[in-house]
């Protein structure tokens, strides 16, 4: 992906999250693409507070699993977690996508300048 498509899919993420009322709150300084992939097990390292988790195209299965939580369909819906808990995804048919959105401590610890 070069930049000018880069700047065009975080600008379509941020219209995403700026018309979904139930986000009005939601804060985020980074975001992942994720294509046709399964997650192991895992904890958000630098990941702080909450994350989003959305999956999109055509594709059946691949709930995303949360420590303590059942099964949860991600499949064009929005999931709000805490991506510090453990989590994973379930394997699925067909193509996926996954966007995650979280606020990274790095990124908070930039000082103006750096931003």
């Amino acid at each position: 992906m070069d930049s000018a498509q880069s700047v065009s899919t975080l600008k379509a993420v941020r219209r995403m999250v700026d018309s979904t009322p139930k986000l009005d709150h939601f804060t985020w300084n980074s975001f992942q693409i994720n294509g046709d992939t399964v997650s192991s097990w895992h904890r958000g390292k630098g990941n702080i507070g909450t994350s989003l988790f959305t999956g999109l195209g055509n594709y059946s299965g691949g709930n995303l699993l949360v420590r303590g939580h059942g099964p949860l369909c991600v499949f064009e819906m929005v999931v709000l977690f805490k991506g510090k808990i453990s989590h994973s995804s379930e394997s699925f048919l067909g193509r996926s996508w996954s966007l995650v959105l979280f606020s990274h401590e790095a990124v908070a610890r930039l000082d103006a300048k750096g931003k």
